[in-house]
């Protein structure tokens, strides 16, 4: 509603808490793999955790060198050929899966992650413990724009 309010339009939003990221990027099954080029890897998020019939579904489709895999409500995506190019985009998840959908680049998710790695440095400071509760959504902004990640 604050947006909608703020800015005259309504979206969708997820938030993940930074444990929540941690074992995100902790969990990415591809890591692993030695024929993985990180640049080509991406992660999912939906706005809950799918049926799975239609993972199910989804998992047994052709979609030419381009892998998922699913973790409750995370997809990994490995697209050797690149994001733009593959048939597992926002559309096709919210299509298949009735869900909203939103994907970000691993690049971003481990940025995210030494953010909220910052924050928590930042959260340590004696004299913000009592300013960030009101102001922490614009300390992180002001990190993000600072560091420019």
């Amino acid at each position: 509603a604050a947006i909608s309010d703020m800015f005259g339009f309504s979206v969708s939003v997820m938030v993940k808490t930074a444990n929540e990221w941690s074992e995100i990027v902790k969990r990415n099954p591809f890591l692993g793999r030695v024929d993985i080029d990180e640049s080509k890897l991406h992660v999912t998020f939906l706005s809950d955790t799918p049926n799975q019939a239609i993972v199910d579904e989804i998992l047994a489709g052709e979609y030419g060198s381009d892998e998922c895999i699913f973790s409750g409500k995370t997809v990994y995506l490995f697209c050797p050929n690149g994001y733009g190019k593959t048939k597992l985009n926002n559309s096709f998840f919210e299509k298949k899966t009735s869900l909203i959908a939103t994907t970000r680049n691993w690049k971003t998710a481990l940025k995210l992650l030494c953010v909220r790695v910052r924050v928590n440095c930042i959260l340590r400071t004696k004299h913000l413990k009592k300013w960030l509760p009101q102001k922490g959504l614009y300390l992180l902004i002001l990190c993000l724009i600072s560091k420019r990640i």
